[in-house]
């Protein structure tokens, strides 16, 4: 059902005193929905359409310049929550508390702490380290089959990675963390993956790691090693790539306008000496010589 969402005004922005909305003027079009022979469900559909898609609620529009207590309430609570702020919050902001440094240090621990906090983990998690795309490739049935459609173990690597992001934000941990760690989360089905014993049952729990483990950090978990993989083979360009631009935050160019060139890799047998081989070749070497080298250390399997 198309709806002219344009000849409706904005609703009130998230965050400020105004909000929620004016309800009248959906009510309005919900009677004009009625009226034009609509049934009940549907112009409910047509007037929660027009909230959904009104600018007021999908957009922030915040004036330029120094945030104030309500807009700066709203980015803390849609970053941390992913929802307007709560009663709490907004009381701070009403009485202008908010540009205190203490009151906002406080009031993001207090975000943090609430359970609502796992929509930004989540979230982060999702589009850093693209979690999201762990299901993208499917382990070969041929080279894998142990691991074919294994959901349980999918499952249990997706939570490996967020609980450890968790008690990294939770304890405050340092950021070395993210390539070494002394400890990560396993369950009996994980533990057997990486090959760790003396885990049993199900649930997730803090694993702490002998000394001489190649694991710990993201860049050691199942699904960072899932999602920089193609199913078949490894890719260290891939996964070097995602080591400057995830981990480094160094973006990589696009490759030089250059034809397409197959180098010779005769007696090439390991994915590292076939990258050697590749490298000797100028117009690759100009970008491989960067991405191959980190990806050519990490060196622990899916």
């Amino acid at each position: 059902m198309p709806i002219a969402c344009s000849a409706l005004s904005p609703p009130a922005l998230i965050g400020v005193p105004s909000w929620p909305p004016d309800p009248e003027r959906f009510l309005a079009l919900f009677d004009e929905r009625t009226r034009s022979g609509l049934n009940f469900a549907e112009a409910m559909v047509a007037t929660y359409t027009a909230v959904l898609a009104s600018p007021g609620f999908v957009f922030l529009d915040e004036k330029p310049g120094r945030l104030d207590a309500y807009a700066l309430a709203t980015r803390l609570s849609l970053f941390l929550w992913n929802s307007p702020p709560d009663e709490a919050l907004r009381a701070r902001a009403d009485r202008g508390e908010l540009s205190q440094p203490a009151v906002l240090r406080a009031e993001t621990e207090r975000l943090l702490d609430d359970p609502k906090s796992r929509r930004f983990r989540k979230a982060f998690l999702d589009y850093w380290i693209d979690l999201r795309k762990v299901k993208d490739s499917t382990p070969s049935t041929t080279l894998y089959n142990d691991y074919y459609l294994d959901d349980a173990l999918t499952e249990a690597a997706v939570a490996e990675t967020q609980l450890t992001f968790e008690e990294m934000v939770r304890a405050d941990r340092p950021v070395r963390g993210i390539v070494d760690a002394d400890y990560t989360y396993l369950n009996e089905r994980l533990a057997a993956h990486y090959g760790i014993s003396e885990v049993k049952g199900a649930a997730m729990r803090r694993v702490s790691l002998p000394a001489d483990s190649p694991r710990g950090g993201f860049m050691t978990q199942a699904s960072v090693l899932k999602i920089t993989a193609n199913g078949t083979t490894t890719s260290p360009v891939l996964r070097g790539e995602w080591i400057f631009e995830r981990i480094l935050g160094i973006d990589i160019p696009p490759p030089p306008p250059v034809a397409a060139v197959e180098p010779d890799i005769r007696g090439a047998v390991t994915i590292r000496q076939q990258l050697e081989k590749h490298r000797e070749d100028a117009s690759c070497a100009s970008c491989h010589s960067k991405m191959d080298p980190p990806a050519s250390r990490w060196k622990v399997s899916t």
